[in-house]
């Protein structure tokens, strides 16, 4: 891994791989991991990581093989859930299906005509399999992070000035007209445009757009 020549006129920020989700963060005064967030689909993880209570992989990688290990246990039970289900030996404990076809609603298994029945089980194959793929490519990304990461120096890298804050009223141009925000919740910006149309932005998209002074100069011949 390069490392990212320092400004000697600002301060160094050290950054490793976390052992939760592999993803590189910044490490904090005390060795571990900064707070931050991550997703992995398919109900594997959400929210804040745990990780911002451990070592980088660089230097320590005991807590990502008890994830390693636990997930694998997951995949496992998961896959006997599918060969199960295809056999015939267990099935969903509700059906999903729809009231005159408008209303959705739940149904008991044994409630359902056999049509139901066969897609209650098709859409939980279809899910189980899906978890399974995303369990399997997680592994493989964690497995992977120790391999080229255990053992390597921390970055070093010139930390960031952090972005002005986003406030109320600050407005923006993009191809709708302007934008101005409304609210700003968490990495989220909540805009209405000159219609009075309502949307969301990122708050990375929304620093990326043009302020009013940057489209008049964009706009002068």
């Amino acid at each position: 891994m390069n490392q990212v020549a320092s400004d000697s006129r600002k301060p160094i920020q050290h950054r490793g791989h976390c052992q939760c989700c592999a993803r590189e963060q910044a490490v904090i005064h005390t060795g571990n991991m900064a707070h931050h967030g991550y997703t992995v689909k398919n109900g594997w993880f959400d929210g804040v990581c745990q990780g911002h209570q451990c070592a980088p992989i660089e230097r320590d990688h005991e807590v990502a093989d008890r994830i390693i290990a636990d997930v694998r246990k997951q995949l496992t039970d998961l896959c006997a859930q599918v060969v199960r289900l295809r056999k015939g030996e267990v099935f969903p404990e509700f059906i999903e299906t729809y009231h005159d076809g408008l209303e959705k609603i739940r149904i008991p298994y044994a409630d359902a005509t056999p049509y139901q029945q066969q897609e209650g089980v098709n859409r939980l194959l279809f899910s189980i399999e899906g978890r399974i793929r995303v369990g399997e490519s997680f592994l493989k990304m964690l497995e992977r992070a120790i391999s080229l990461y255990h053992g390597k120096p921390l970055m070093e890298v010139t930390k960031q000035d952090a972005p002005k804050p986003i406030l109320t009223g600050e407005i923006r141009v993009s191809q709708r007209g302007r934008l101005q925000v409304k609210t700003v919740t968490g990495g989220s910006v909540r805009w209405i445009d000159e219609r009075g149309f309502i949307g969301r932005s990122s708050t990375r998209a929304w620093r990326q757009m043009q302020t009013e002074t940057q489209a008049e100069k964009r706009s002068e011949p």
